[in-house]
């Protein structure tokens, strides 16, 4: 029988696409998503989303702004910004909103 945790995460990924596949039957329940200040990967529940709007990245986790996304935890956000995860994900100009640093962060506490 195929077990999923034996396989590497590159081959997991090849799979995921086969229709039938029986990797695509096991991680069907919650989409996974990696978050930009730890790089682990978890449900994209347990994440925030955050957007760039103009200049500024906002969260866009509720309701689910348009426009390309990149997940973080709660408490990574500082390791984010330190790792320039931030500018990496939505550019050079984009500036983390004060209100959603401060929301983020004591989330985590």
């Amino acid at each position: 029988m195929f077990d999923a945790t034996s396989v590497s995460p590159r081959a997991v990924t090849r799979l995921w696409t086969r229709p039938g596949s029986p990797v695509n039957c096991y991680l069907a329940g919650m989409p996974q998503r990696t978050c930009i200040g730890c790089r682990t990967v978890d449900d994209q529940a347990a994440l925030r989303r955050l957007v760039r709007r103009g200049d500024v990245v906002v969260d866009g986790t509720k309701p689910r702004a348009p426009g390309r996304g990149a997940y973080v935890h709660a408490g990574c956000l500082g390791l984010a910004v330190r790792r320039r995860a931030v500018t990496r994900a939505f550019g050079a100009g984009a500036e983390l909103d004060p209100s959603l640093s401060a929301e983020l962060e004591r989330v985590a506490e």
